[in-house]
């Protein structure tokens, strides 16, 4: 079946071209979420234009509890905007109410406070007198065994050791043969 010129024209390869598809490993990597919460009153809120809402999403995404620590390249790097747009979507974002600036110097990268209630909820719950408190404990996947902490790949330490031995026996045992 041939396609007609001014069809095939139009159209553009998988994905968004204007759109750099590193953006979201390069956030992964820096320790941010691969998803965030974004408050309906954000989206819906008309004082507000479409470069804040996704310099809030980036703020949302890098947070650490209710707290961000980002520079303004990095912002208008993760968003796709120009660096002289992030100045005054923050300040629109302060000026609504939805982040508060906690410090801000020359030179150094500022500090954010997300003022959505759900960021501000501490996880901690209060240690009984006398007790300490003692950690929940997590079940692998892999193993159905219980742990304290499960690795980036989903599951325990001892199972990511056991993979490794398996491959440094597999590959002593091509060497030899």
């Amino acid at each position: 079946m041939n396609v007609p010129n001014s069809l095939s024209n139009t159209c553009t390869p998988v994905g968004n071209v204007s759109v750099p598809p590193l953006v979201t490993d390069q956030k992964i990597e820096r320790g941010g979420l691969a998803y965030a919460i974004l408050p309906r009153e954000v989206t819906t809120d008309e004082r507000l234009k479409h470069v804040d809402i996704r310099v809030y999403a980036v703020l949302a995404t890098c947070r650490k509890g209710s707290h961000v620590k980002i520079g303004m390249r990095l912002i208008a790097r993760f968003a796709c905007i120009s660096l002289r747009n992030v100045g005054p979507s923050l300040t629109r974002l302060a000026d609504c109410g939805y982040l508060k600036v906690v410090s801000h110097s020359f030179r150094h990268r500022s500090e954010y406070q997300l003022t959505y209630q759900r960021f501000n909820v501490e996880a901690k719950k209060p240690a009984v007198e006398g007790k300490t408190p003692e950690r929940e404990l997590l079940f692998c996947p892999r193993c159905h065994r219980r742990c304290l902490q499960l690795l980036r790949v989903g599951w325990c330490r001892s199972c990511s050791f056991g993979d490794r031995i398996r491959k440094v026996v597999r590959e002593e045992i091509a060497r030899i043969a």
